[in-house]
C-alpha cells in the first residue's frame, strides 16, 4: 500500500489524509522524517480523536495493531504519552511534540472541564453559595484552592499565575507557546 499523497515545503512536509466523504485534512511532519514513513509503507488515515493513524500487521504474532503518527515519530515508550503542544493532533512536527506523563500531558488540557459549565475558564468556577469565583489548579491530583474572587477575570488571572508559576507544560498560558 503506497504512501500518502505529500508535498514537501522546505523543512516541513504535508500529507494528505483523504476521507471516504471527500473531506481532506492536512498532516504535518519534519521532512526529515518522511523516508521513515515511506518506508513504512502504510498509507495514513485520520483517527476519531484527529490524530493521523495506520494499521500494521505484527510478524510473531499475526495480529493488527494501530499506529499513531505522533507515537511513531517520538519513538515513545509504552508507559509514556506524547503531547501535541499546540492541541493540534495533525501537527506532528518534533518541534509541536513532547514525550511526557499523564499529569504533565494533563497540563496542558484546553479549555474549562465538560462538567464546568458556570464559566468555561478552566479552573474558573461559581461559588454559589459564596456569591464568588473560585479558583483553583489540580496538579498530580491534588486540587490547589487559590481564592475567591468578586470577578471572573481576577479569578482567571489567579489561575493563569499559578499555571505559569507551576505547571510548566500547560502551553495555553506561555504566550511563546499561543497559536
Amino acid at each position: 500500500m503506497p504512501f500518502n499523497d505529500y508535498e514537501v515545503r522546505g523543512e516541513t512536509t504535508a500529507f494528505f489524509i483523504v476521507r471516504r466523504n471527500g473531506d481532506v485534512h492536512e498532516v504535518l511532519i519534519d521532512t526529515e522524517d518522511l523516508p521513515r514513513l515511506i518506508d513504512l509503507g502504510r498509507k495514513w488515515k485520520k483517527a476519531s480523536a484527529n490524530y493521523a493513524v495506520t494499521n500494521t500487521k505484527m510478524a510473531l504474532t499475526d495480529k493488527w495493531i494501530e499506529i499513531r503518527l505522533h507515537r511513531f515519530i517520538m519513538n515513545c515508550p509504552s508507559h509514556l504519552l506524547v503531547d501535541h503542544i499546540n492541541h493540534n493532533g495533525f501537527d506532528n512536527r518534533k518541534s509541536n511534540l513532547r514525550i511526557c506523563t499523564k499529569g504533565e500531558n494533563n497540563q496542558n488540557l484546553q479549555g474549562a472541564r465538560k462538567h464546568n459549565k458556570t464559566s468555561n475558564i478552566r479552573g474558573v468556577s461559581w461559588k454559589k453559595s459564596s456569591g464568588k469565583w473560585r479558583a483553583y489548579a489540580t496538579i498530580n491530583r491534588k486540587q490547589n484552592h487559590l481564592g475567591f474572587f468578586d470577578h471572573l477575570h481576577e479569578a482567571e488571572a489567579a489561575v493563569i499565575a499559578f499555571r505559569k508559576e507551576h505547571m510548566p507544560y500547560s502551553a495555553m498560558d506561555q504566550k511563546e507557546n499561543v497559536i
